[in-house]
């Protein structure tokens, strides 16, 4: 059961936008729910009976869990958790992949917050210009922070300094501002229990698609064994196929077993290698090649049939905008080696050209 303490609501103003949204905070054991932001009033109501339902759940120690809930078959309501691998490869904050300390200075400023039950002082980095308003018993002029010790979400939250808890109140900077409109005690508790994990369901239908492409792969070997037209083609399909099956089960490995992929550059890279378009493109390279092969052998039994004519100048013209995708694809990995999603997108807009030929 997950049991959280204060419920705190915010307010972010980015350029013309502003959203709202609520927070749950574990000030005991160090974790923090958030909800969806609004640019209405804040959601505040946990309602995992409904479709639709989500929320975030992130701890100090770096486990970062997205609960939500979906219609499945016969719409009989579905409880899914995402963990990202961080229940085993803690999330790392950009301030965190190693603890960061710093100092922070008191400035003049002071602000009122709730209402005006809340006071805070203007505090604020050597680096940077971003100011935080900070309240807690006493307002000393330098605070030690750590960034292993704050929880919030949006620059917002309680700070653990050596000199005590503080709350920022309000994190402001030239483009971005958001600040705390109101703090109550609560007891409020969610179970976690009903809900599976969602990677683990990835994995077991990745394995279970292996296995069904495997058996089918090795009936179809035999059946191109047994064929006498355009075996060639059709083993260059086959092989590649196979070597798609082994990139599968080595992404599978990676992502399992590999970092959080929120962070993690091998786990990411191996969920788009699962869905990477130049390797459709490739394979539609092949299949189109074997396609105009077996045109070309029907040809030779029908040489008077018109449509067959047709339909390989059609295919010619596929295998054509194929190729040039092919290599504008990679091109584009060149490009963004070291942007692999960014890549994919682009990939993906390539391959809207040619998703749609068809020449049957």
């Amino acid at each position: 059961m997950l049991h959280f303490d204060k419920q705190i609501k915010i307010k972010s103003v980015l350029g013309q936008r502003t959203f709202y949204q609520c927070l749950y905070i574990n000030t005991t054991d160090g974790f923090i729910r958030y909800l969806k932001p609004k640019q209405g009033a804040a959601t505040t109501n946990i309602t995992p009976t409904e479709a639709g339902f989500s929320f975030g759940v992130v701890g100090l120690k770096g486990n970062v869990y997205t609960y939500e809930t979906s219609k499945g078959n016969n719409d009989v309501l579905e409880y899914w958790v995402g963990t990202g691998n961080t229940q085993t490869n803690p999330y790392q904050q950009a301030s965190t992949s190693t603890t960061t300390v710093a100092m922070l200075h008191r400035r003049a400023d002071v602000k009122y917050y709730c209402g005006g039950k809340i006071k805070a002082f203007a505090y604020k980095y050597d680096q940077g210009d971003a100011v935080r308003y900070m309240f807690g018993q006493t307002y000393p002029p330098d605070l030690q922070t750590s960034s292993n010790k704050y929880i919030g979400n949006l620059g917002i939250g309680y700070q653990y300094t050596d000199k005590g808890l503080f709350i920022i109140m309000e994190l402001s900077t030239r483009v971005y501002t958001c600040e705390i409109t109101d703090i109550q005690d609560v007891d409020v508790t969610f179970d976690p229990r009903p809900f599976r994990v969602k990677e683990d369901k990835f994995q077991q239908e990745g394995r279970n698609d292996l296995v069904k492409e495997t058996e089918h792969l090795s009936n179809e070997q035999a059946s191109i064994q047994n064929s006498h037209e355009c075996v060639a083609e059709k083993m260059a399909s086959l092989d590649f196929r196979n070597q798609l099956l082994q990139k599968k089960q080595e992404a599978l490995n990676k992502i399992k077993n590999g970092g959080n992929t929120y962070q993690d550059r091998q786990a990411q890279t191996a969920y788009l290698t699962l869905m990477d378009p130049l390797l459709s493109v490739q394979l539609g390279i092949l299949d189109t090649k074997t396609a105009i092969c077996g045109v070309n052998a029907d040809m030779g039994k029908h040489p008077d049939d018109p449509n067959l004519g047709s339909k390989r100048a059609c295919l010619n013209d596929k295998l054509a905008k194929l190729i040039e995708a092919e290599q504008d694809m990679e091109a584009i990995d060149r490009q963004y080696a070291d942007q692999p999603a960014k890549a994919q997108a682009e990939k993906g807009r390539i391959a809207l050209r040619v998703q749609n030929s068809n020449c049957n």
